[in-house]
């Protein structure tokens, strides 16, 4: 299969047996658009995310189906631009965000701002409750 046949079906596929085959491309745009496939399993983005492309982490960072491992993971990435895609995503964790409200860079910083949970870290009380319930969803 050529590399233009395995990028149009890590892009175009509905089979996550098929897709999680070509997360293991080694052609990074393969993985990239396998990350940023909507029937990719959950198992297949947790092993992109490790994956040593940046490029291939970021597809990963934006997923909102990534799982909660994947984004703290993902939240201490030396690429600035999966930490400013994990502090976009909606699904990140409160305390990961408070985390990244004290990144060394500004944009990821100003994206955490704009975050839809960012206002439970601003209340007091709030980022208490929400450490607790996120603990308590990873014991699930």
């Amino acid at each position: 299969m050529t590399r233009g046949e395995r990028k149009e079906l890590a892009r175009e596929s509905r089979d996550p047996e098929t897709l999680d085959q070509l997360s293991r491309d080694e052609d990074h745009w393969v993985r990239y658009l396998v990350a940023r496939n909507p029937n990719t399993s959950v198992e297949s983005l947790d092993r992109l995310s490790g994956d040593e492309n940046e490029v291939v982490r970021s597809g990963v960072a934006r997923k909102p189906n990534a799982s909660i491992e994947s984004l703290d993971r993902l939240s201490r990435d030396e690429d600035l631009w999966v930490r400013y895609l994990v502090a976009r995503n909606p699904n990140t964790l409160v305390e990961v965000l408070a985390r990244l409200s004290r990144d060394e860079n500004e944009a990821v910083r100003s994206e955490v701002a704009r975050n839809p949970k960012w206002k439970a870290i601003q209340e007091p009380g709030l980022l208490d409750v929400a450490r607790r319930a996120s603990k308590w969803l990873r014991i699930m």
